[in-house]
């Protein structure tokens, strides 16, 4: 939005002291009253030149007009030409930028300076001096330049027009701008402190369910441990099984000899015949009954 006003004012400085003269002015055309009379000592003075366009369009002048010489010369000053062309375009723009009733799209503005620029920098270079600037194509580098940027500003602002959002209100004076700033930097600040708590619940959360994670992790080491303790103790019970069983049969030949015994001992029992005694005690007989004779 500054820019715009800041290039105006130095379109005063260049119109001050013609820093931009164009061609020369007929004195009587209808528009010779935008044309501005320079002298010809403001062109040279003593012998030195004080600006080189004027004073190639006083000896233009002189060589049309031979014999002929004059002290003043109408001309261009195009400087004070597009002076006279931004006032209202800074009007347009400015009352566009500052208005409280309708903001317009971010950025539409900045295009608008550039749509509105074009097209007088484009017109200034027809009034400039022949030969000051080179045409390619019939049109000087700044002509084709402006017909570029035009191009390129129509299109960036009907897209902004489409889809571009209202821009930010701008304040007045330096007392609202302090306030909005109060009010931005504590939005920034509550912004802040809403996104660290945010990090913060987000964190202990992550450490819950760490924390749960371990749990789980250690509670099924648990249950793991606990089934391999009860497979050892069924693989121990069924080794005592197997023991038992051995054992058993083992003994089972024992067990069905002495039933042998017995069953003999009975059936001599009903033949009236002394009862046979185990092989190993009547041993045991035999030895105590030698002892017996050796101690008689």
């Amino acid at each position: 939005v500054g820019l715009l006003p800041a290039f105006t004012i130095g379109r005063i400085g260049c119109t001050v002291v013609s820093d931009h003269i164009g061609a020369a002015v007929d004195p009587d055309s209808w528009y010779a009253f935008l044309a501005m009379d320079y002298p010809r000592s403001a062109a040279i003075a003593g012998g030195k030149v004080l600006n080189p366009t004027l004073l190639e369009l006083f000896y233009a002048h002189d060589r049309l007009h031979p014999g002929t010489t004059v002290d003043h010369l109408l001309a261009w000053n195009l400087g004070f030409i597009e002076f006279l062309y931004l006032v209202p375009v800074n009007l347009i723009v400015l009352w566009l930028a500052f208005r409280p009733s309708k903001r317009m799209p971010a950025g539409f503005v900045t295009v608008l300076t550039g749509l509105l620029y074009a097209p007088v920098r484009f017109l200034l270079d027809f009034l400039r001096p022949g030969g000051t600037d080179p045409p390619h194509f019939g049109l000087t580098f700044a002509q084709w330049s402006s017909i570029l940027a035009f191009v390129v500003a129509l299109y960036v602002g009907r897209r902004i027009l489409q889809t571009g959002a209202p821009a930010e209100p701008v304040t007045r004076t330096s007392k609202e701008a302090q306030e909005r700033l109060k009010i931005i930097l504590r939005d920034d600040e509550e912004a802040q402190k809403h996104a660290a708590a945010d990090d913060r619940g987000d964190a202990q959360r992550k450490k819950v369910e760490l924390a749960r994670a371990d749990a789980a992790r250690a509670e099924a080491a648990e249950r793991a441990k606990a089934a391999k303790a009860d497979e050892a103790a069924a693989a121990a019970a069924d080794d005592g099984d197997d023991d038992e069983a051995e054992a058993a049969v083992e003994a089972k030949p024992a067990v069905e000899a002495e039933a042998a015994v017995e069953a003999k001992r009975a059936v001599e029992a009903k033949a009236g015949k002394p009862a046979s005694k185990p092989a190993g005690k009547s041993a045991g007989a035999r030895t105590g009954g030698k002892n017996k004779n050796r101690k008689r």
